[in-house]
């Protein structure tokens, strides 16, 4: 299927939305599309196929580390923002859950370069991941939530943390991010483990 498309660029953000599917189909369909442009050398194609490597081996609990690294070099060689930013928050979110330090500093290095350049929903996302973080080591985080979310992602991943602060949030935001494929899954997944906490607690 891969050689019917001629443009590399548009076959690697088709493998990028594979990645973000759940389901032992589109992990096939990812790997056939990275197998296909493994050739293909631009840096945007790259950058993609790695980041979409990488994703999809953080949602399956793999170590996506090689193919982040990739999609960064890739994302420096021939300068693209999306792929860096996405990157960068991925290996952010993996390394939460096995070196918290290294995530905090990926995190506040996010934050800080997405504030300076004005990407806002990303700067939001590194902004949560800092939260997320910093509530697990028990520090003081409510007023870094002081912000109107720019999408349902944010609105949601935001509205989980206040309800582990203890704040009141009118109503479950997982309806709002069916439409996110495996991040909508992780969200589900985190907002259930926080009702959990909140219980044993």
């Amino acid at each position: 299927a891969c050689g019917e498309l001629a443009d590399g660029w548009l076959a690697a953000h088709l493998a990028l939305a594979h990645a973000l599917a759940p389901g032992d189909a589109h992990t096939r369909a990812l790997e056939r599309l990275a197998q296909g442009l493994r050739y293909d050398d631009h840096p945007d194609t790259q950058g993609l196929i790695q980041l979409a490597l990488g994703t999809r081996a953080w949602h399956l609990g793999f170590d996506p580390r090689k193919a982040l690294k990739a999609a960064l070099v890739a994302a420096r060689r021939h300068p693209n923002p999306w792929v860096y930013h996405r990157s960068l928050l991925v290996l952010g979110l993996y390394h939460s859950e096995r070196n918290p330090t290294r995530a905090r500093h990926l995190a506040q290095y996010l934050m800080n370069h997405t504030g300076k350049t004005g990407f806002v929903a990303l700067h939001e996302l590194a902004r949560l991941l800092r939260v997320q973080l910093e509530l697990e080591q028990g520090r003081e985080v409510l007023h870094l939530l002081q912000f109107q979310p720019s999408n349902a992602f944010s609105h949601g991943w935001r509205a989980a943390l206040l309800r582990r602060l203890g704040e009141n949030v009118p109503a479950s935001p997982l309806h709002a991010v069916e439409g996110y494929g495996i991040l909508g899954e992780w969200l589900k997944h985190f907002w259930d483990s926080g009702i959990a906490a909140s219980s044993s607690s």
